[in-house]
């Protein structure tokens, strides 16, 4: 604990934990029994279950100690330190443990690796991806507010395909704390199979993230004096510019406390309301099939139009109304209405 108030003494406003469930072991070393779910071969790590290396009671007591010793700066009067569980596991009831256990609180924000690298163009993947979104959704312990990624430093970039800018626009306009990986609001895709190349500030050497004639650890993209955030503030059409209208948007009451539900979800298309009472109701619709799609969303109780706030190409006319029994949708492109 020691380490945790050194570094909150110099003003360190939260802390990661990566890897969570691997933090304690079973202090006895008991062997690990065999996984009757798995077939192949004995000597890969998935061929034994891990009940006493992963997620252990022990590992649960050590996060409530690293909680109360942040809140001893609280106490005195200084701002609250946050604390944020990477788990890395798979059974996201497993992960919303780590909140709390036992009525004792544990992490401030549990990450949420649901929707990293939300490619679209897949199978079902507006079905599929609402599905990831309930399901968090459902399992979040009352009272703790959700959170969202689409990118991180171990996947693959959502930047540079089709599906970017809607990808972007659900992660700020879901409930909850979008997360989101540097780069990913200007378009930043992999270079040579990488995630994390320099940030691409602007068009000069380097990309402004380094000196000229530095090399840098990992390559910068020869698109970079194009994609970078310099270049991108001047256009009304950027991602960037998109990525800046939607943060902006959460400051609307429907997204900062309003309800979330489905909207008119298919194969292909991924669609939400977000409404508060006595405030202006969105409808969020994002489509991430191959092709296009016509909705009729007055069948799922919309009204017969609804106003275009933003859309991913930042090509449709502020204030435009859109008939809502016919709404249509290109690959890749989503759109936030007002009703």
């Amino acid at each position: 604990m020691d380490a945790l108030r050194f570094w909150a003494a110099r003003g360190a406003d939260g802390f990661r934990l990566t890897s969570a469930k691997y933090l304690v072991e079973d202090a006895a070393l008991t062997d690990e029994p065999a996984n009757p779910n798995y077939s192949g071969d004995p000597g890969k790590y998935d061929s034994l279950s891990h009940p006493y290396t992963t997620n252990t009671e022990e590992t649960h007591s050590l996060l409530q100690e690293f909680r109360t010793t942040l809140d001893e700066f609280a106490k005195d009067g200084d701002s609250y330190r946050l604390l944020l569980a990477d788990v890395m596991d798979a059974n996201v009831r497993q992960v919303v443990k780590y909140y709390s256990s036992n009525g004792t609180r544990e992490a401030d924000i549990v990450l949420n690796y649901d929707l990293l690298a939300m490619q679209g163009g897949g199978d079902k993947p507006g079905n599929k991806t609402f599905g990831r979104i309930q399901s968090w959704l459902d399992n979040l312990p009352d009272g703790k507010r959700a959170n969202w990624m689409i990118g991180s430093e171990s996947s693959p970039r959502v930047g540079g395909g089709l599906y970017a800018r809607a990808a972007s626009l659900l992660l700020l306009l879901l409930p909850g704390t979008p997360l989101a990986y540097y780069g990913d609001e200007i378009g930043m895709a992999d270079v040579n199979g990488l995630s994390t190349s320099p940030m691409q500030w602007n068009n000069t050497d380097n990309a402004g993230f380094t000196d000229p004639g530095v090399a840098p650890w990992t390559p910068l993209p020869q698109n970079y004096s194009a994609v970078n955030v310099g270049t991108q503030k001047q256009d009304a059409s950027s991602i960037l510019s998109m990525f800046m209208a939607a943060a902006a948007l959460r400051d609307e009451p429907a997204f900062q406390w309003g309800g979330f539900s489905n909207g008119l979800t298919s194969d292909s298309v991924l669609s939400f309301r977000r409404e508060h009472a006595g405030a202006t109701s969105y409808l969020v619709a994002a489509n991430l099939g191959a092709v296009a799609t016509t909705q009729d969303y007055t069948a799922a109780g919309f009204p017969a139009e609804g106003t275009v706030v933003l859309s991913t190409g930042m090509d449709r006319g502020k204030d435009e109304k859109l008939k809502l029994n016919a709404l249509a949708l290109q690959p890749g492109e989503a759109v936030v209405l007002s009703y």
